[in-house]
């Protein structure tokens, strides 16, 4: 190979890599974007999530207190009875 075509296949080169580190820098920036955007909108959805918790928690707090209930012992339930079965029609023949 002649000293030019060595010297045009290094430009090239040069050219392909700075195309490439651009490339790269570029993607790299767009995913850093998009990180910043999904943590952002992750602080947000968990601030609403305490803020939720804590009003369903005051309000919790808020409702008034019933007193205990006595214990009271429960009788044995006696069970229903049966209703007798039903009479049976008898069937007739024709007799």
């Amino acid at each position: 190979m002649t000293k030019d075509a060595l010297s045009s296949l290094a430009v090239n080169a040069f050219a392909q890599m700075d195309a490439r580190k651009t490339e790269a820098s570029k993607t790299l920036t767009d995913h850093q974007v998009a990180q910043k955007a999904e943590y952002a909108k992750t602080a947000r959805l968990r601030a609403l999530r305490l803020a939720k918790e804590e009003a369903e928690r005051e309000a919790k707090l808020a409702e008034p207190v019933a007193a205990p209930k006595k214990a009271v012992k429960s009788k044995a339930k006696a069970k229903p009875k049966a209703e007798p079965p039903k009479a049976r029609r008898s069937i007739s023949w024709g007799r």
